[in-house]
């Protein structure tokens, strides 16, 4: 009897000769195809086939659970040809007494057509999808740094994927092989990105001032779970792969407006934020659809989540806050707004942290900073659901109400 043939791949790295590149690959592929614990080598006989493409199927089969012996001994002969640039192969069922499996394959390399024969063996075989055509990520060292490599399975055609110049690591896969998840200090912290691996685009995952790493994605794909020190000490945080557990995507650079006090209470009475004429040039890059956090200039405290519905700063109410009537506006900047999310109010010294030198009236947001303060806002109000459910908002999609699915879909693990 022999074990499952769960090979990691710093094993692959051994058998390859790979060296240091696989062996600090982050996955494991298992390749227990029959699920039961222990299972049998099947016995095969190889015949036909040589060089790059004998190896090759030796190596996929022996990684899947197969054993080579002389043909008297096999359940299966596997014989064909490598020649003309094509792949043509077959399988014998010696106890059936005849072909199973007989394909000609075309096109591509001959690594390509030996690959998917293989894995067209191993699911005629055991009914099972072979590995031959999956890939691997690993980390390699470039000098003092890392950087994030994909390659064939057994270790060819390795390419490498990011060039920050920088750390990164512990890469985990999609189901479905298009997307990569992993940590890097592109930014000299600990952020984590989703790439795909078709396009080549990327977008952050999660980038808070802490620690962000070791990002899992989950069987279904559809959530991705992270250690993350955003509430001040790691745990484990779980969001979706696509962002849309979010109560409010921030979805570009987001402002801070700051509001004198005694002009407040008509600010939330027009829906519309007023500054000075001064301001006009600081908070010409606001509009329609932008993020907007405000600033109680005497309270010095960070208000809830607002949402511009105008273009551009404009002259909306043109005698509000004015003494009277006749008079025009002090306050002719303005901005129409909608509430977001009203949650307790962040301290200065809280946004100090944050925002380092936030003292300007209008404040320019970077959009992964802005996501992290809205998410921290979210998060002391009570979470997702107390939020929306207070501020009578639907749940965004991917965020299930506790108690109603065994699957956790919440922001915190």
């Amino acid at each position: 009897m022999r074990k499952p043939f769960r090979h990691t791949l710093t094993v692959l790295a051994a058998v390859l000769g790979l060296g240091q590149a696989l062996g600090q690959a982050q996955n494991e592929i298992d390749v227990d195809i029959f699920n039961t614990g222990e299972v049998k080598a099947i016995p095969v006989h190889i015949e036909g086939f040589t060089g790059e493409v004998l190896s090759l199927l030796k190596f996929d089969l022996f990684v899947q659970g197969f054993e080579f012996v002389d043909r008297g001994k096999a359940q299966f002969t596997i014989k064909g040809s490598n020649t003309g640039g094509s792949v043509t192969g077959a399988v014998y069922d010696h106890l059936k007494r005849g072909f199973i499996l007989n394909k000609r394959y075309q096109g591509g390399s001959l690594r390509l057509q030996g690959h998917t024969f293989a894995n067209n063996v191993v699911e005629t075989i055991t009914g099972s999808p072979g590995i031959g055509l999956t890939k691997i990520a690993f980390r390699q060292f470039h000098g003092r740094n890392t950087e994030i490599h994909v390659a064939d399975f057994d270790g060819h055609n390795a390419q490498q994927l990011t060039r920050d110049n920088s750390i990164s690591a512990g890469p985990d896969w999609s189901p479905d092989g298009g997307m990569l998840f992993y940590y890097s200090y592109l930014k000299n912290n600990p952020d984590i990105y989703s790439h795909n691996i078709r396009t080549g685009q990327r977008r952050i995952v999660a980038r808070f001032s802490s620690s962000n790493i070791s990002p899992t994605v989950s069987p279904d794909g559809k959530r991705v779970a992270m250690v993350l020190s955003k509430a001040g000490s790691p745990d484990i945080w779980v969001a979706s792969t696509n962002g849309t557990n979010k109560l409010h995507w921030v979805n570009g650079p987001g402002f801070i407006v700051g509001c004198d006090s005694y002009i407040i209470d008509e600010c939330f009475g027009r829906m519309v934020f007023g500054m000075p004429e001064s301001y006009r040039g600081q908070s010409r890059f606001i509009h329609k659809g932008s993020t907007l956090l405000l600033f109680h200039m005497h309270a010095r405290k960070l208000l809830g989540v607002f949402e511009a519905t105008s273009n551009r700063p404009a002259l909306i109410e043109p005698n509000a806050w004015a003494p009277n009537d006749q008079s025009v506006s002090p306050y002719p900047v303005q901005i129409r707004f909608r509430i977001v999310c009203e949650t307790p109010m962040m301290e200065e010294a809280e946004v100090a942290q944050l925002l380092p030198d936030s003292n300007e009236r209008v404040r320019r947001v970077e959009q992964d900073k802005m996501q992290e303060i809205v998410d921290i806002f979210v998060q002391r109000g009570g979470g997702i659901e107390e939020v929306a459910r207070r501020n009578k908002m639907p749940l965004p999609n991917g965020v299930v109400p506790a108690g109603q699915e065994e699957e956790n879909t919440t922001e915190e693990a």
